[in-house]
């Protein structure tokens, strides 16, 4: 059962179904030269919301510029996808079982919607880029895909301790699984997961409790987390692509109170996630932030985005690249950060939006402005132009330039286009603008850098290496843990 969040639907428990975006129906005799390469879509919603069928993901414009065959799959998500219980049977991760059923069914059948069963690249955005680490954990998810990309995956702070952490079934099962069941009356059953069979869907679809974890179930998940030393992992033979938005938590930040302190507003943030952020305070205050001695509002609300944005997204994920290219975990591993979005209208907050001027009434994107969670999707899919204006006449070509990037790396583990591709179909613009920013270079631990994507972007530095150090979140935090 899905809940009816993103579209306007009928919620149903009949969900699992996927859909698919092709550009032609081969013969049965098709030479697999012809097949195109496959991009495998997991969407987000923190696993309690989402659906295959957003308009803002429509994998319409993908397929036809990328000359890929797009896919996206409904999975189970919140109680339904990831409760687990202590009777050995019923472990959770079925949302994440679902995907596996949905890669396998796309190894069988994809060659007849022009697909090659044999260049999949998974991709996701927050809950889903989770998803994938989870199948490139998963010893189920391996030789199901080729390639994988993960778009702002939270890997860091939760109440539940660290995103890129799985939790034993038992920590599980009292921390989260026995609230559930205490809800519905079902804790006391002896049977407990037929208890929670016959209640009724339709309200436990709507409980407000934290069920959105994936766990070691031994099963789809059988270590704690992504195997970044190269031992016992399963990607070997998998390019890579991560990362992020530069202000992914602006999106759910809420403004501080006029005569509010930094100590309480990270109190009260704390209170909300169940978090203690008072180790915090003595390093907001140790100079790394550059925090003035007394900040204004705007500061104080800029920071909290800053250290928000670097515990849950930024650090782990660069220190994630930092590892798995000293290791040589994956065949390739490339790093990207998003220093301009377009937030969809139904995600978004004025913050993330560029201030309109008199000659660009929808926005200048060359003035300052939050790049939030969720303000690539629209562009990765190439769907600005179903919804949104092109603010600066660059919406457009910029999107072309990150479909072009996103399906080239479908192509061939590479997210350079080939030159002569680009030139053969007309792709100016892209061809211009990569020749202007140069290489996307591979992750070097050396100099580790990634990809600025914006229009006229290239290569830089990873940024806030101090700052993620003073978070206790450096590059070589998978090193030692």
């Amino acid at each position: 059962m899905q809940p009816p969040s993103q579209v306007k639907s009928v919620t149903s428990e009949d969900c699992l179904f996927l859909n698919i975006w092709t550009l032609y129906l081969p013969p049965a005799s098709v030479s697999k030269k012809k097949l195109k390469p496959v991009m495998f879509y997991i969407y987000g919603g923190g696993f309690t919301t989402g659906s295959a069928s957003n308009a803002n993901t429509d994998g319409t414009n993908l397929a036809s510029r990328g000359d890929v065959v797009v896919v996206a799959l409904n999975y189970r998500i919140g109680t339904f996808g990831f409760l687990a219980f202590q009777d050995g049977v019923h472990n959770g991760n079925y949302g994440i079982g679902d995907i596996v059923t949905a890669l396998e069914w796309v190894a069988k059948n994809i060659k007849d919607f022009g697909g090659d069963p044999d260049r999949v690249t998974i991709f996701g955005e927050s809950a889903g880029a989770a998803a994938v680490r989870a199948l490139l954990a998963s010893p189920r998810g391996k030789g199901l895909f080729s390639n994988a990309i993960m778009q702002s995956g939270p890997s860091g702070w939760s109440f539940a301790g660290l995103l890129n952490d799985y939790m034993p079934v038992q920590h599980y099962y009292y921390g989260i699984t026995a609230n559930v069941l205490n809800a519905t009356g079902c804790l006391a059953s002896q049977d407990q997961a037929a208890c929670m069979r016959a209640f009724d869907a339709n309200l436990l679809v709507n409980f407000e409790l934290p069920v959105q974890f994936p766990v070691q179930d031994g099963t789809y998940l059988v270590s704690s987390g992504l195997a970044l030393n190269n031992s016992g992992g399963y990607t070997e033979n998998v390019a890579f692509m991560t990362g992020f938005n530069k202000n992914e938590y602006m999106i759910d930040l809420t403004a501080p109170e006029p005569g509010q302190t930094i100590e309480e507003v990270f109190a009260e943030l704390g209170s909300q996630l169940s978090i203690d952020f008072a180790p915090l305070i003595p390093i907001l205050k140790s100079g790394v932030f550059d925090i003035p001695a007394n900040p204004t509002l705007n500061q104080i609300r800029n920071i909290t985005e800053r250290v928000m944005t670097d515990g849950l997204y930024r650090c782990l994920e660069m220190a994630k690249s930092y590892s798995a290219a000293k290791h040589n975990v994956f065949s390739s591993l490339y790093s990207f950060q998003f220093n301009r979005t377009y937030s969809p209208t139904g995600y978004t907050k004025p913050e993330c939006e560029p201030p309109k001027t008199e000659t660009r009434p929808f926005g200048d994107p060359d003035l300052a402005y939050y790049k939030c969670h969720g303000g690539e999707q629209l562009i990765v899919f190439g769907n600005i132009r179903r919804e949104l204006a092109d603010r600066d006449g660059l919406d457009v070509p910029f999107e072309q330039l990150v479909v072009d990037h996103w399906s080239s790396f479908a192509w061939s583990g590479n997210p350079n286009p080939d030159k002569n591709d680009l030139e053969s179909r007309g792709y100016h613009q892209t061809l211009a603008q990569i020749e202007k920013a140069g290489k996307w270079k591979q992750v070097d631990t050396n100099r580790p850098t990634q990809r600025l994507l914006q229009w006229n972007g290239g290569q830089v530095s990873f940024s806030e290496k101090e700052q993620c150090e003073a978070l206790g979140f450096p590059l070589e935090y998978y090193e030692t843990h």
